[in-house]
């Protein structure tokens, strides 16, 4: 080492800032699915102000659902009854009040094994039918009006008037009223089935 580096005068140790990694956007965690669960049955009569003809008589030991949609939902909006003093905030006067909702109706229970045969005859083999014609025989009541199956042109017409928004809940809730739920399926897996080998 020569004189001269040995004269130079110490060096100062300058802060050491720890190495960071550069920060990654991070993604919101998603919400979780919404579930949505049929009502419960209730024991009681229909709901209030629903409109039924005086002569239904209904099934014993079913449940009975009480359908209504909103007429803006349909593909004829401007067909529609009100249900009490019910408004729909997305419909307004001029004044921009709300008006009274309008509602199509239908009261239906599940299908029996002759009803179901009469739905596939109606569908005339076609399996795409089939599903709608099904949604269909389990439609008791339209619009306050027992369906009459002699001449079903009134539940066509109606059936048409409702658009596909809302025939599509009526197949997908004719599937789930004939389906067990998971619990009872866990529990007919599980507990009602016994197999021996021969």
């Amino acid at each position: 080492m020569t004189e001269a580096a040995t004269n130079l005068p110490p060096t100062e140790e300058l802060p050491h800032e720890p190495e960071t990694a550069p920060q990654l956007p991070v993604e919101p965690e998603p919400e979780p699915p919404r579930v949505i669960r049929i009502p419960q049955a209730e024991s009681g009569p229909a709901p209030a102000g629903f409109p039924l003809p005086s002569d239904l008589l209904y099934p014993r030991g079913k449940q009975v659902y009480f359908i209504r949609f909103r007429s803006r939902w349909t593909d004829a909006p401007w067909i529609g009854h009100p249900i009490g003093e019910e408004t729909d905030p997305k419909l307004t006067d001029d004044d921009g009040k709300p008006r009274l909702a309008m509602f199509r109706t239908c009261v239906l229970w599940a299908i029996n094994s002759p009803e179901k045969r009469l739905a596939i005859t109606r569908a005339r083999g076609d399996g795409n039918r089939a599903t709608d014609e099904l949604a269909k025989q389990m439609i008791r009541v339209i619009d306050g009006k027992k369906v009459d199956w002699v001449d079903s042109s009134e539940l066509d017409s109606w059936w048409n008037q409702i658009g596909e928004r809302c025939r599509n809940q009526l197949t997908r809730l004719f599937h789930n009223l004939h389906v067990m739920d998971e619990e009872d399926t866990v529990d007919f897996l599980e507990n009602c089935i016994a197999i021996r080998r021969t």
